[in-house]
């Protein structure tokens, strides 16, 4: 532990002075296990403080030491049952220094079990009001020294993941549901490696969404693959069984399918990795079917299922969860105007970017919100496509009636005419007076023949 002597005998007391003014000593006792000889020793750790600074930002505090007569009462307080020192010497350094930026070095390394004991340890005695602002660039500092190279675990990231949301660090919050979603074999779920069992995340802003962002990978990458399939069994060709065979049974030769059952017990991220390893190249030469048909290179469709799996989720993003949130019964165009990916942009007002599908998951409004938000953006994408254009024109074709659709139809046919129409060829002797006559006509007038940059815009304007 930081900060402590495991040694029996040595070190089992120490005082930490966080004032010069101090008139108050907190004295916690600690159980600290010995691994080498297998049982718990008591460390008593007193801290120097200034009474007026505890009482001002904490309940617990101002009610115990409230009655204390200061002339009467002993100079020291005494914690009661097991407490980390640590915790408690992080929260009294922060109460009394206005500066935090010179931090003693075991407070910026102590273990992720110690963190945990930072949040209860301030639940307990209600120290700031249960308020972990004042503590957020303490822990920025704690994840840059110990998190953003760390090599990522499951246990690891599962512990991770609540003090990054209650500590609102948008960067490993999302690092941490991007690596679960992606590196675990079935059901994720929160760790909790310390005492206070009360300390937990809902499961609708950490479980529940990291868990729908994972299956909505086997979604995607399904989706691409039996694409092939459902593709080869529109074709007409003999070959097409065949084919569809070969294709399924060297994507089970990889041991990537069926994918259902391969994903109840495999990562996304080793599913992919075995893909890499896929190679098929049909055996039939004779595919009558139209292009592609039967050859419709395989490799490539399975590489780009792999790329856009992995390019689908990016992690919880606790903006858009905030966003998302509705605040005193508001949703009216404010809450629209921060919601709405306005040009398709999904992280407008993040800290960090990301896609679609993090926006989806983030989500901590209504549902009901969420798809009108969604067929919102699909309407105006419909009406500013040229399909819009399209059906318009042939609604207004179909209400103009028979008749009139048939004029049309025929004056289209004539304009198309006096464009592309060629004469068709005339009889010989009519042949040769008319090139005598174009000779005689050509000593007279300069050629008009249409040029090839003539024929190639009246193409584009078709």
């Amino acid at each position: 532990m930081p900060g402590l002597t495991i040694e029996d005998g040595l070190d089992r007391h120490r005082t930490v002075t966080c004032t010069t003014v101090a008139d108050l000593i907190i004295r916690v006792n600690e159980n600290v296990h010995n691994t080498e000889e297998n049982r718990k020793l008591q460390y008593t750790t007193d801290f120097k403080v200034f009474s007026e600074r505890l009482t001002s930002h904490s309940t617990f505090f101002m009610t115990e030491l409230s009655h204390r007569h200061p002339k009467q009462a002993p100079p020291t307080f005494v914690l009661e049952g097991d407490n980390s020192s640590i915790a408690i010497e992080l929260w009294f350094i922060i109460l009394h220094r206005e500066d935090v930026s010179k931090l003693p070095e075991h407070l910026l390394v102590m273990p992720l079990k110690e963190v945990w004991n930072v949040v209860g340890v301030g639940a307990k005695f209600n120290i700031c009001y249960q308020s972990l602002d004042v503590l957020r660039p303490w822990f920025a500092k704690w994840y840059e020294r110990n998190c953003r190279n760390a090599t990522l675990t499951r246990e690891l990231t599962q512990q991770l993941a609540f003090p990054c949301f209650v500590f609102n660090h948008a960067e490993g919050f999302m690092k941490v549901t991007k690596w679960l979603a992606y590196n675990c074999s079935g059901h994720i779920i929160e760790k909790n490696p310390t005492e206070h069992r009360g300390l937990h995340l809902e499961p609708r802003v950490f479980v529940g969404p990291t868990n729908a962002a994972r299956g909505h990978l086997k979604t995607v990458l399904h989706r691409e693959l039996w694409g092939v399939c459902l593709r080869l069994h529109r074709q007409k060709c003999v070959c097409r069984k065949e084919t569809y065979f070969d294709y399924q049974d060297k994507l089970m030769e990889v041991r990537a399918w069926p994918l259902e059952q391969v994903f109840q017990h495999n990562s996304m991220n080793d599913i992919i990795s075995r893909l890499s390893l896929f190679s098929y190249t049909p055996t039939t030469t004779t595919c009558t079917a139209p292009f592609p048909g039967c050859h419709q290179g395989f490799d490539n469709i399975v590489n780009e299922a792999c790329e856009r799996t992995i390019r689908d989720f990016d992690g919880l993003c606790l903006d858009c969860m905030d966003r998302s949130k509705l605040k005193h019964n508001d949703d009216g165009e404010d809450y629209w105007r921060h919601n709405y990916p306005a040009n398709g942009c999904w992280d407008s007002g993040c800290r960090f970017g990301h896609g679609r599908s993090t926006w989806y998951h983030s989500w901590m409004g209504r549902l009901d919100k969420r798809r009108e938000i969604l067929e919102r953006l699909r309407n105006e994408r419909y009406e500013n496509s040229g399909i819009r254009k399209i059906a318009s024109a042939r609604a207004e074709a179909k209400e103009q009636g028979p008749r009139q659709t048939k004029q049309a139809q025929e004056a289209t046919t004539d304009a198309v005419k006096q464009k592309f129409w060629m004469p068709p060829p005339k009889d010989k002797a009519e042949h040769d007076d008319d090139d005598a006559k174009d000779d005689q006509d050509k000593s007279d007038s300069v050629d008009e023949s249409p040029k090839p940059s003539d024929e190639a815009s009246s193409c584009a304007e078709l």
